[in-house]
């Protein structure tokens, strides 16, 4: 069974992108039109261009008021990234030679990270030296997208905007900014790298119909995956280790998992004893594999993608799960962030210390973030 068909089958008008203004709906349930905005700007002129170029978010919006039951989809991908190496070629006794960097397939850890919806900014601590970095990139009402989408190992910034089904990008590498408009209302943004070229892939599911939309990075192919149904919720990330980001549902009214394989195309699946809980796949024991897990409360319950041993930690309580790599092992680790005062309680994988940092504050989202690079 081919679960990705080209959504070219299904288009109605050129699915070429075009440089027109967007139209107020950027596709109806049978065809799509992508909109693509390249700009260079200075440094000087990126500063709020995401909230002045485009003014009709709205604060309050349904998009975002459902934040917090999506930021389980935001972090599965959080313990798996490709690493650019550090090389330099020097001559010795005439040969040129490539020295590479002992450190540098090292999988670097995640920073702490939270963005702000009242004023649109970015902030990024480095726990270490205490450094504090200010972006400015959103507007209220948005909703903060983890992603490297020119593939330089830096995240990038950037927002997905409900109202108007638009993704502003702010790419890390070149400075550019993309505008591109990528799904209707109601949708759910699930961005990764479903192609598997190493650059994050513009994705949604439409809970209404239970179908996966994407857009490859480079080639612009479009993917359909039917996948789901109206109570499901998504929770990709890679379950087969191949590189690529699998479609996923967390189906609570059967305490289901299931997700496709990339690789191979068939439909893996996991039953846990209970059906109530937050969605939290990640790479717990570092073997390049998401493991299928859920938060109920203050449990995870997380079954191991090799063994397929069913392992319980109990943990704090706290409004968001952020499971993510902070220690650098290459595991992800067992944390959540307390909205009412910014606080981070994260269990280190690799000695199984508690690590306590207050960042952020009330109304603020914390956001998976590779930036001190």
């Amino acid at each position: 069974m081919k679960f990705f068909r080209s959504l070219a089958s299904h288009q109605k008008t050129d699915p070429r992108p075009s440089r027109r203004r967007p139209p107020a709906k950027p596709y109806s349930a049978r065809s799509v039109l992508i909109v693509f905005i390249l700009i260079s700007f200075s440094a000087a002129g990126i500063a709020g261009l995401a909230r002045a170029a485009v003014s009709e978010a709205l604060p309050g919006t349904g998009v975002f008021r459902r934040i917090s039951s999506l930021m389980s989809g935001l972090f599965p991908n959080s313990s798996r990234r490709r690493v650019s190496l550090s090389k330099e070629y020097v001559y010795s006794d005439s040969r040129l030679l490539a020295v590479e960097d002992v450190g540098a397939r090292q999988t670097p850890p995640s920073d702490l990270a939270v963005f702000r919806p009242s004023t649109g900014e970015w902030l990024v601590i480095d726990t270490n030296s205490q450094h504090v970095t200010r972006l400015e990139w959103g507007a209220p009402g948005d909703i903060p997208i983890e992603g490297d989408f020119d593939g330089d190992g830096i995240s990038d910034l950037a927002v997905f905007r409900g109202s108007s089904s638009t993704w502003w990008i702010l790419e890390s590498g070149a400075g550019s900014v993309r505008a591109i408009q990528f799904g209707v209302e109601g949708d759910l943004p699930v961005a990764g790298d479903y192609d598997g070229d190493g650059m994050t892939d513009l994705a949604v599911f439409r809970p209404t119909s239970g179908v996966w939309y994407a857009i490859g990075s480079k080639e612009g192919n479009f993917l359909t995956i039917p996948f789901g149904s109206i109570s499901d919720r998504p929770a990709p990330a890679d379950y087969d280790g191949d590189g690529k980001t699998d479609p996923a549902i967390w189906r609570s009214v059967s305490g289901t998992f299931e997700w496709i394989q990339s690789s191979n195309g068939t439909v893996g699946s996991e039953r846990f004893s209970s059906g109530v809980g937050d969605p939290v796949p990640a790479d717990f024991d570092g073997d390049g594999m998401a493991d299928p897990a859920i938060r109920t409360g203050k449990v995870w319950t997380i079954r191991k993608s090799l063994s397929r041993e069913i392992i319980s930690v109990q943990w704090h309580q706290g409004d968001i799960p952020v499971q993510s790599d902070f220690d650098g092992d290459g595991r992800a680790d067992i944390a959540i962030w307390r909205s009412e005062d910014g606080r981070w309680l994260i269990r280190n994988s690799s000695d199984t210390t508690t690590r306590e940092a207050i960042w952020g504050e009330p109304g603020d989202i914390p956001v998976h973030f590779f930036y001190r690079r």
